[in-house]
């Protein structure tokens, strides 16, 4: 039921960080390799697995639309996108992005800005993420996705990261965007770590109002996170190991933090294959820390059945938090 580009499209990372550049390049193609013919293999599985009709998600439509908390479903705006260009991305090979935005929202939204993995940009990055992107933006966000480096590990992400926010200010998409509220920082393996990276960057922090970031199966970067910020990963992630993920959740302190491993996720847990698991806590985070929702604050740090950590909705191997009491 996938669309053929899907099969190119994931967001594949090197599990080795601290190499040098040549190493890493011979490491990721590699690995890359090795992954292959899994990836094949997951591909069919979901594709027998599930009937046409669920090809964004979990849930049949008819299921979407019944009054779920958030953490079960998706949100309830119309959503539609806009390819765009940018200029000014550092990391080459494609000067574009892609806006996601409410289409029937009668008001302004936040502003996020979203880094994509490795082999996962240009023409591959909306097949690749349209799931969590189109999820994200239908619970009143506006989404701009870099389509830089789309065949190469760019270290220099976090720059085209910050760059989308820039060029986001005097776009035809400004009238959209809340600038009263805080902005939000995404991203997924390479584009997990430059979320990492650009979280740390006290400048940006300020420049742009960045307010919280969810970095999702982030290669490892060294730094502590300046905003409220969610990592998640998955036990049966082998590109990026969780063993690696959470050093970054325990290096970032004095701000609320949360570290969690979905039991059974792989590195693609946020790509366009079910289950997409992620959509929803994502749009919860930014609600909490951008829009200050007590609601949303709830499904991520409190102890209702759809909660993050303490919840029945999605098992997780281990789910930490600090910095937030909502008890």
């Amino acid at each position: 039921p996938y669309h053929k580009e899907v099969k190119l499209s994931f967001g594949f990372s090197s599990p080795i960080t601290q190499a040098t550049h040549s190493s890493l390049d011979i490491s990721i193609r590699s690995y890359i390799m090795k992954l292959i013919s899994g990836l094949g293999v997951l591909l069919s599985t979901a594709s027998a697995a599930l009937p046409t009709e669920q090809r964004h998600g979990p849930y049949h439509k008819e299921d979407v639309t019944a009054a779920l908390p958030k953490g079960q479903r998706h949100g309830p705006y119309q959503v539609s996108k806009e390819d765009v260009t940018v200029d000014g991305y550092v990391c080459g090979g494609d000067q574009g992005a892609i806006v996601y935005y409410p289409s029937d929202s009668d008001k302004p939204s936040p502003l996020i800005s979203f880094a994509h993995g490795y082999k996962a940009g240009g023409d591959k990055t909306d097949p690749s993420y349209t799931t969590l992107l189109e999820g994200a933006a239908s619970w009143g966000y506006v989404i701009i996705a870099l389509k830089s480096a789309p065949d190469d590990y760019c270290w220099k992400e976090t720059s085209d990261q910050i760059r989308s926010l820039e060029w986001m200010k005097t776009s035809k998409f400004a009238s959209m965007v809340d600038y009263d509220k805080k902005t939000g920082l995404l991203g997924h393996s390479m584009g997990g770590a430059a979320t990492h990276l650009s979280a740390n960057n006290a400048d940006a922090v300020v420049t742009y109002n960045i307010g919280a970031a969810v970095a999702l199966h982030p290669v490892y970067v060294d730094g502590s996170s300046e905003v409220p910020i969610l990592y998640g990963t998955g036990s049966n992630d082998t590109v990026v190991d969780p063993s690696s993920v959470k050093p970054q959740y325990d290096n970032t302190n004095g701000v609320p933090k949360v570290y969690a491993n979905i039991e059974g996720a792989t590195h693609f847990e946020p790509n366009t294959v079910p289950p997409n698991r992620w959509t929803d806590f994502t749009a919860a985070f930014f609600d909490c820390f951008l829009s200050g929702l007590q609601d949303s604050c709830d499904v991520i740090f409190g102890s209702q059945e759809n909660s993050l950590c303490s919840g029945t909705v999605v098992p997780m191997e281990e789910c930490i938090f600090e910095g937030l009491d909502v008890s």
